[in-house]
């Protein structure tokens, strides 16, 4: 009765979350979990106690820690001295120098291979960033590559993202803080994700599976 009970819950609660509110609270709900994930990366790299220019140092000692960044988290540590890139985990997001100067301080930002959750923050001369996938953006399409969401988002992939002109960046920047510069873009006939739908499934089964023993 139980595996009942939550599958019929779960249902309900897929059946109301079809339409555009429930998608923007899922959506900051994955922003926030990722943010918090962010912001543990850059606190593990603010601990080395190096500032030069060079940063060989970080890359002996911390480099192992971070290599498997993006294949773990599909996230990526990058730390500037002034405005010069001195370390970066891997290739896997491919940065540009134009977007230290425009876009770090968004709350997401617009890459060749997709959208992106920024972080940064500031110690002296260097800025250390984080970059978390939001979902893929190819700019070619085949049977292989998927524009989804990434996993924690819970999203379809028909639901696409705009960048708008943050306000007030000025204050944003006083604080270290990120920008929201970012809305969602729904298809005429929005579909959610059939993650929860599978669950309420394997439920119902599961019960039955019970009742029948």
């Amino acid at each position: 009765m139980v595996a009942f009970l939550v599958a019929w819950v779960i249902d309900g609660w897929d059946y109301f979350s079809n339409d555009q509110p429930a998608a923007l609270y899922k959506f900051k709900s994955g922003i926030d979990r990722r943010q918090d994930q962010l912001d543990d990366i850059i606190t593990d790299a603010m601990e080395a106690k190096v500032d030069t220019p060079a940063f060989t140092n970080f890359a002996t000692i911390y480099g192992k820690k971070f290599c498997k960044l993006y294949d773990d988290k599909q996230a990526g540590l990058f730390i500037y001295y002034n405005d010069t890139l001195v370390y970066w985990t891997d290739s896997a997001i491919p940065v540009d120098r134009d977007l230290y100067y425009s876009g770090y301080k968004n709350k997401i930002v617009k890459l060749k291979s997709g959208w992106y959750q920024s972080e940064y923050r500031k110690r002296g001369k260097l800025t250390f960033w984080a970059l978390g996938l939001v979902k893929h953006s190819f700019p070619y399409q085949n049977n292989y590559l998927s524009n989804d969401f990434q996993t924690c988002f819970d999203l379809p992939a028909e639901v696409g993202i705009k960048l708008v002109q943050p306000v007030n960046i000025a204050a944003y920047e006083q604080d270290g803080k990120t920008v929201d510069n970012y809305q969602l873009v729904y298809p005429e006939t929005f579909r959610p994700s059939l993650t929860v739908r599978y669950i309420s499934i394997a439920l119902y089964l599961i019960g039955w599976i019970l009742l029948v023993i």
